[in-house]
């Protein structure tokens, strides 16, 4: 996605502050990979917005935002052998993980090589949201 969709698809509203991520080098690089697969929109209300700071290890859509985080560490509610939900589309399948974090459900890869966190408003349906952004993910070669 270019800078320049970016920008289009969130004229009128302010930018979403997002916390970034610090990963090491080989993490950045598969989360900037994953950022040039991630879609305009999740559907329907939620069109990508610009974040604050810019940056390709997060991204956002809607109102209230729908915010994706790459190169996070695990979600410290995890524990091995915790139930993951295992979610195809478009021929991808990806296993995630889901806590509830102030009002939000937050979504997360523990299984995966470069962990990416998706937190969702209980406004929105989280798994149509996953399945959205599964081929993006699995594509991005992040297990």
């Amino acid at each position: 996605m270019t800078a320049g969709a970016m920008i289009a698809c969130s004229r009128g509203e302010s930018a979403v502050k997002v916390a970034v991520p610090e990963p090491g080098n080989a993490v950045r690089r598969a989360c900037e990979q994953l950022a040039t697969q991630l879609p305009d929109s999740l559907g329907g209300e939620l069109s990508r917005r610009r974040t604050d700071p810019a940056s390709p290890l997060i991204a956002a859509w809607g109102s209230p935002a729908v915010v994706l985080r790459c190169g996070v560490p695990i979600d410290p509610a995890y524990t091995t052998g915790d139930q993951v939900i295992e979610v195809g589309a478009s021929g991808a399948t990806v296993r995630w993980y889901a806590a509830e974090r102030d009002h939000r459900a937050v979504w997360s890869t523990p299984l995966a090589t470069v962990h990416v966190e998706l937190s969702v408003p209980g406004k929105y349906q989280g798994a149509e949201l996953l399945a959205r952004l599964t081929p993006s993910v699995s594509g991005a070669r992040l297990f």
